[in-house]
C-alpha cells in the first residue's frame, strides 16, 4: 500500500508543469540626482523564464555597461532558475534616465 502511495506522489509530482518565470530588477536612483548617470539594462529568455536587470552607471564608466549587464542578468539566472546562460545571449541597452 505505501508503494503503491509513493508511486501515485511520484507520478502527481512528475507530472505538474513547471511555470515560466519574468523578473525585472531596477535599482535605485543614485541619492545625488540622476544627471551624469545612464540606464544599463540587459535582457534575457532562457528555458520559459525572462529577467531584465537596470541599473544606474555612472557615465564616465559607461563603456563597462555591456559587462556589467551581461554579469547580472548571467548571475541572475543562474541563481532564480539554475540555468547556465551564454553572456551573449543577453541584450544590452543604454538609454538616459
Amino acid at each position: 500500500m505505501r508503494r503503491a502511495l509513493a508511486i501515485a506522489a511520484l507520478l502527481i509530482v512528475s507530472a505538474t508543469p513547471a511555470y515560466a518565470d519574468g523578473r525585472d530588477w531596477k535599482s535605485d536612483p543614485p541619492k545625488q540626482g540622476t544627471d551624469g548617470f545612464s540606464l544599463c539594462t540587459g535582457y534575457a529568455q532562457a528555458g520559459g523564464h525572462s529577467y531584465r536587470n537596470t541599473n544606474y552607471i555612472d557615465n564616465e564608466i559607461l563603456a563597462n555597461c555591456d559587462r556589467y549587464a551581461r554579469e547580472d542578468v548571467v548571475r541572475g539566472f543562474k541563481f532564480m532558475h539554475g540555468i547556465e546562460l551564454d553572456p551573449a545571449a543577453v541584450k544590452v541597452t543604454i538609454s538616459q534616465p
